[in-house]
């Protein structure tokens, strides 16, 4: 009797946390979760719909971890020595949760399936046949990174749930794609999109997003950037230092140098800014470079001479100029805007930084 009533309280575990990973989402605050343990869980949701019973046994794994810290969770069975039954919680408390918030769950336990139930240890040795290969690297390593002391689970937790809860709430939000826009239209949709007063944090990747989306197009249809590449995104919080990188979109050739690069600030433009851009691009020289600014800009004298200094010595153009514009002048080449506006809802569905907040925005612009 009194261990049901000590394990009672793991569905208030699980409650707690999910309401502070809802919290979190409602913010648009990012559980910070260090490599590689983050792309070990982003591998666990992103096959969750197909493979419900890793979530389930995941999930009972790590609350059971934060429920009684001394247990060694990779003793998954009650007949393993020193082992505790983690079916049985799995069926009371954790399917059962899972359900109750429209997430992917197992019909009644991820236990039941052959993948999970081996009477063995869940550690790298483990011989149960979780496919793919990639899956079950992700799971035993998350498990053995816990156990180690590596990755807390709490943290672990959260960051799973609010995962969960962005990929429930991703499916319940529709982004309108307007049609038959002019330029113009757009262009204020765009600015108003990118200026509103949001409560959460992220707002200074939409003009990224919208820069980004208008190079996809650019890259298509444009003679310029024929037999060139545009590099993927990086996270909205990646160092350029760290990945190699000399601004948040780059454009290379088929021999992967520099092509064009745009970096995009939401502050004004300075000598200092110009001056960083000249140390930056000396290890790999782009022919042009764009500094655009969501913000007001001025070039005095000092600015000028890094401009042309960069010009002289590298070859490099810098181009400064504001965002909104330098989007409506290209705007002007693309052969349908419509085309546009879909490729920038597409980034707004699937990048990270993007809150709730965002997206509703988006939506009740449309509407007016």
């Amino acid at each position: 009797m009194k261990e049901k009533k000590n394990l009672e309280s793991i569905r208030n575990i699980l409650e707690e946390l999910y309401k502070e990973a809802y919290n979190k989402f409602l913010r648009g605050e990012r559980v910070k979760i260090k490599t590689p343990f983050k792309s070990y869980i982003d591998t666990i949701i992103r096959m969750c719909e197909s493979r419900k019973a890793v979530l389930s046994v995941i999930t009972t794994l790590l609350v059971y971890k934060i429920y009684d810290p001394y247990q060694d969770i990779r003793l998954h069975r009650a007949d393993l020595p020193g082992g505790f039954s983690g079916r049985g919680i799995d069926t009371r408390y954790v399917t059962p949760f899972l359900k109750s918030k429209g997430f992917p769950a197992a019909a009644e336990s991820g236990w039941l399936t052959r993948s999970f139930e081996h009477p063995s240890p869940y550690d790298i040795k483990y011989p149960g046949k979780i496919s793919p290969q990639s899956l079950k690297e992700a799971f035993l390593k998350t498990i053995d990174s816990v156990q180690a002391g590596e990755l807390d689970p709490h943290t672990a937790l959260v960051y799973l749930l609010q995962e969960l809860i962005e990929q429930r709430e991703g499916k319940h939000i529709r982004l309108p794609r307007p049609v038959n826009l002019t330029i113009e239209e757009v262009v204020d949709l765009l600015e108003r999109h990118f200026t509103y007063h949001y409560a959460s944090r992220g707002a200074s990747r939409l003009p990224v997003l919208a820069t980004y989306a208008l190079y996809q197009l650019l890259l298509e249809e444009t003679g310029k950037y024929e037999g060139k590449i545009l590099k993927e995104l990086l996270p909205h919080q990646a160092s350029d230092e760290r990945s190699g990188r000399l601004g948040d979109i780059q454009i290379e050739t088929s021999e992967g140098n520099a092509f064009e690069v745009i970096e995009i600030k939401d502050r004004p433009i300075d000598y200092n800014t110009v001056l960083s851009v000249y140390n930056k691009i000396q290890r790999q020289p782009p022919n042009n470079y764009y500094i655009l600014t969501t913000s007001s800009y001025s070039i005095d004298d000092r600015t000028k001479e890094i401009v042309k200094k960069t010009r002289s010595t590298y070859g490099t153009h810098i181009i400064i100029n504001g965002v909104i514009p330098t989007i409506k002048y290209y705007l002007r080449l693309v052969r349908d805007v419509s085309l546009f506006v879909n490729k920038y809802v597409d980034l707004l569905k699937r990048d990270e930084s993007v809150s709730r907040e965002h997206k509703e925005v988006w939506i009740e612009l449309c509407s007016q």
